[in-house]
């Protein structure tokens, strides 16, 4: 469906019409021989894109009388899912093309006054814009905590989740998605603050600029979850290579251990004739003795130096050191 904002007498009308509509649309500016129909009008919207696929991008394309653009709003809870909508911008009126039928719940939270006067179209704009955005702090908040929580199963390694792929990659991603979406939506926001058809007033060209702080704000912060997960997979990869560091170590701690007993039967498994020990009365005991005395003087030589300990004790062991 589409929607059609245009000012009046007594403030912004706003009218919906369903994409299968046959209702003509006037745009100032356009010789009433080629005013556009719907699928027309979408025709035009959608000249921003290479396809009829769901748009993933947000631009704005700014032309002498008319503004147009593409709103691409990545899904919050989802990986690789868009909101779309293509917008275009008069002196007296915006259209608005909505792709996934998300638009109508937005426009219904904006107030149409303001300190009891009237809306304007800019103010309105604005809104919606805002609206874009309003929780999105909160959600990479809850981003964050789940990031300390996978941070805190890295270090401890509790469970399987220390050795899977850790749920910091999914975010990674989602980070990267929300930081090159508040990038794009800032470009527009400057479009709009720096009115070159000189549509809106001074003041609505403020609350623009506010709104492309904002936008940066937030770009920021996706940056920052960025390279936390970032550094999140780097300790995961490097908690990875700490337990294979181990497991070698201790495959040859065995090698060491057994390594001078493989020499003794391999010496001995040669069955010269002249070995006085192969058939002297305590040869069999002597080397049992011996073999026993190496493995005993080898394993509490290892104890010593700690080989047996277990990481977290070690590691407590040397913070109490320090």
């Amino acid at each position: 469906m589409y929607f059609r904002i245009t000012k009046g007498e007594k403030g912004l009308n706003i009218k919906t019409y369903p994409s299968n509509t046959d209702k003509m649309v006037t745009w100032t500016g356009i010789p009433a021989t080629c005013t556009p129909t719907y699928p027309e009008l979408d025709k035009l919207f959608w000249k921003l894109q290479d396809s009829r696929k769901i748009v993933k991008f947000c631009k704005a394309e700014v032309y002498p009388e008319i503004i147009i653009g593409t709103l691409g709003i990545p899904v919050k809870m989802y990986q690789d899912h868009y909101n779309s909508a293509s917008f275009c911008i008069q002196k007296d009126q915006i259209i608005i093309l909505d792709h996934t039928n998300f638009i109508d719940h937005l426009i219904l939270q904006i107030p149409l006054t303001h300190y009891g006067r009237p809306i304007k179209m800019g103010k309105f704009l604005y809104d919606l814009l805002n609206l874009l955005i309003d929780r999105d702090l909160i959600f990479m908040e809850q981003l964050e905590t789940k990031l300390l929580q996978q941070e805190e199963e890295i270090e401890e390694e509790e469970g399987e989740k220390a050795g899977d792929i850790p749920y910091s990659v999914q975010i990674r991603k989602k980070a990267f998605c929300l930081y090159r979406y508040y990038k794009q939506l800032a470009d527009v926001g400057r479009k709009l603050a720096e009115d070159e058809n000189e549509y809106f007033e001074e003041q609505d060209r403020y609350i623009f600029q506010l709104f492309v702080e904002r936008v940066e704000r937030l770009a920021s912060e996706a940056k920052m979850l960025q390279e936390y997960s970032m550094e999140l997979w780097q300790l995961h990869q490097a908690k990875q290579n700490e337990k294979q560091n181990r497991t070698m170590l201790v495959l040859t701690i065995i090698s060491a251990i057994f390594m001078p007993l493989s020499l003794v039967v391999g010496w001995y498994g040669m069955n010269f004739i002249n070995m006085p020990e192969l058939h002297w009365k305590y040869g069999y005991a002597l080397i049992a003795a011996l073999c026993g005395l190496f493995l005993f003087i080898s394993l509490g030589y290892l104890s010593y130096k700690n080989f047996f300990m277990h990481p977290k004790k070690e590691k407590q062991k040397d913070e109490q050191n320090k």
